[in-house]
């Protein structure tokens, strides 16, 4: 893997790219003008958790057909925007270009497998944890593992050559020939948490000590099980919402993407958690309507809420 692009250059993408950079040439691709600017004139800053700072060179672009082809595509948007970044990558792919998602939300690697086709999609799930500074400059917040495999029929020598290059670049992976099921897992966290921080516009930290947060968040985890579970992948309810209560416990000071987009009025991505579930749960005949209620109100704040203040 000598050449690699990344599709998405918000704070996962720039810190992936940053530690990628250490192996393979590295071209980040995004539309934010300011960004690509910053990049290329003074290189991308990372600041690591003892504040610390080092510069990468690399290379950024805002259309991907400046870069030739590469090796392998990782997709890193928001994603609603998956299909469009995806076609638009079309222009980087070889015959033998691979593509890895680490998005969050489920049905990413169906999207981008509708487009390139499912034998050359990775799909899996990052817990680095990463900050957006502002133009030209990311936070390291914090190490974790990147879990992939392959959605289709990819070989050993390709997954494992994968997986060599991101031991060296230092982003722990642990290779699956099962990663939805970690997709899940993750997806069942996220619908615990995210949307009600959002809604109710607290930290982390609040849904295990209020015990209407909480009641809500074990609502939203046990219909997602049972999706889950009518799609082959099996929880133990009880496990994942005390899973999730812990997460949000260490987490306790964070605000969540959700909170974010919706502190920043951007849009979220409610539609691949917790109305993924909604859709597919539908089509099961399983009752969804907590995450359904959940999906229905950050919806009305995407639009832009009250009118009353």
């Amino acid at each position: 893997m000598k050449k690699i692009a990344i599709i998405g250059a918000g704070a996962m993408g720039s810190l992936y790219g940053a530690c990628l950079s250490k192996t393979a040439e590295v071209y980040l691709i995004d539309i934010w003008e300011e960004h690509i600017k910053k990049i290329n004139e003074e290189g991308l800053k990372v600041e690591w958790i003892d504040g610390t700072e080092r510069v990468f060179k690399l290379k950024a672009f805002k259309d991907p057909k400046k870069c030739g082809k590469v090796d392998l595509v990782v997709i890193f948007v928001k994603s609603y925007a998956t299909e469009e970044a995806t076609k638009s990558s079309l222009s980087l792919t070889g015959e033998e270009t691979l593509f890895l998602t680490l998005q969050n939300g489920l049905g990413n690697a169906e999207r981008i497998a509708s487009i390139v086709g499912k034998d050359r999609v990775l799909c899996g799930t990052t817990t680095f944890g990463a900050t957006f500074l502002g133009p030209g400059k990311v936070r390291f917040a914090g190490s974790g593992e990147t879990t992939f495999g392959p959605l289709g029929n990819i070989g050993d020598k390709e997954l494992l050559s994968i997986k060599e290059l991101l031991e060296k670049a230092g982003l722990n992976p642990s290779l699956t020939h099962d990663p939805l099921k970690n997709i899940w897992r993750k997806l069942i966290i996220n619908i615990g948490i995210n949307p009600i921080t959002a809604i109710a516009r607290v930290l982390n930290g609040r849904i295990p000590t209020d015990p209407n947060l909480r009641q809500l968040s074990e609502l939203l985890v046990e219909e997602a099980c049972l999706v889950a579970k009518a799609e082959g992948y099996n929880f133990d309810i009880e496990e994942m919402k005390r899973v999730v209560l812990e997460v949000a416990e260490k987490t306790g000071r964070n605000r969540s993407s959700m909170l974010q987009d919706v502190l920043n009025r951007r849009k979220t991505e409610i539609d691949s958690i917790n109305g993924e579930v909604v859709s597919r749960g539908k089509k099961l005949k399983i009752p969804v309507g907590g995450n359904e209620a959940i999906t229905l109100l950050i919806k009305f704040i995407e639009s832009g809420g009250g009118d009353i203040t």
